[in-house]
């Protein structure tokens, strides 16, 4: 998909006939959020913000690079964006649908889209995505239980949180906020590579083992990234996130990218 046929997708899914709940209920379906969560607010802040950060993106790169006028991109783009405030998420569904489920609204996402064809991103195959988001699930729930040391739970809570994080808006703003968060991590680790070591140095088993999973995880994470831009351009790239993160990991559980 392409950055407007992004928001295309959230649109169509936005004003689909439902019952009449508070937005927010129906932006975590739109978001394929787990409406069970405790912090399902915050989740929804979250996207919210990230769609609001891609609109303007979308408006920009069709006005700056493609010198589309600001007028053809209207109504569909700005009313979105309205709808998307997070500050009015809890106001009754129907109100915000109403405003923007006329036919001139989706025009404007299509034609958006036609104008960016040349910008088609990869996507990443959803049974790739399920298990990427399995991983970071199952390491929630074994870090809960894990005898480990305060800094070493934060550090990995940390990680895995920073990858969550980037994945719950991934459809909302394609594979850049993962390639984001791959680089906060490997930053993270190499910061911290001396605490990280010695810390492990000392851990039980089990630690280590949740230590070397959430690694393993970074690695898995930087190579879907790589495969989409694969994808993208035919061929594998020297600058791909999983070479400038695979270096940073090696020193800790040896060579896991292949």
């Amino acid at each position: 998909m392409n950055p407007a046929e992004r928001l295309l997708a959230i649109y169509d899914k936005f004003i689909e006939n439902r019952p009449d709940v508070v937005a927010s209920q129906v932006w975590a379906v739109v978001f394929d959020l787990d409406v069970g969560s405790p912090s399902l607010d915050d989740e929804v802040t979250d996207c919210l913000v990230a769609l609001r950060t891609q609109i303007d993106f979308t408006r920009r790169l069709l006005g700056v690079k493609y010198s589309v006028p600001e007028e053809l991109l209207n109504p569909g783009l700005i009313r979105l964006r309205d709808a998307a405030a997070p500050r009015v998420m809890n106001q009754a569904w129907s109100t915000l649908r109403s405003g923007i489920q006329e036919p001139a609204c989706r025009q404007s996402f299509l034609w958006a889209g036609w104008v960016l064809r040349a910008e088609t991103e990869a996507e990443i195959p959803e049974e790739e995505l399920t298990a990427l988001h399995s991983e970071v699930a199952a390491l929630e729930e074994a870090l809960k239980a894990a005898e480990l040391s305060e800094y070493l739970r934060g550090f990995i809570g940390n990680q895995v949180q920073v990858i969550k994080d980037a994945l719950r808006v991934y459809r909302v703003q394609g594979v850049k906020p993962i390639n984001d968060a791959l680089t906060r991590v490997a930053g993270a680790y190499t910061v911290e590579r001396s605490r990280v070591q010695k810390e492990m140095v000392a851990a039980q088993p089990e630690a280590q083992g949740l230590f070397q999973k959430v690694t393993a995880l970074v690695g898995k994470t930087a190579k879907v990234c790589d495969a989409v831009e694969k994808i993208k351009t035919g061929y594998e790239t020297a600058s791909g996130i999983a070479a400038k993160v695979g270096p940073v990991l090696l020193p800790f559980v040896g060579k896991m990218l292949g």
